[in-house]
């Protein structure tokens, strides 16, 4: 299993386009793996797109509650 961390803060409109390219990359070495976004309390609902996104990738959504990893939330 291979896991992929990816940090973000205001990166919402970038995330489908990496999921693309990183399923793309993957495609034919039946790896399996997860890709783990951690949100910088984002304003601009990064998490929430994660959230949309993780109809169609492997994907899980840790969003800090505070800017500067005061808290998580999982």
């Amino acid at each position: 299993m291979l896991n992929i961390i990816v940090a973000t803060y205001n990166e919402g409109d970038n995330l489908e386009p990496l999921m693309r390219r990183i399923e793309a990359s993957l495609r034919g070495s039946n790896m399996s793996y997860k890709i783990i976004i951690v949100d910088d309390n984002s304003p601009d609902e990064t998490a929430e797109h994660v959230i949309e996104l993780s109809k169609r990738y492997p994907i899980r959504v840790i969003k800090e509650l505070t800017n500067g990893m005061q808290g998580v939330s999982t």
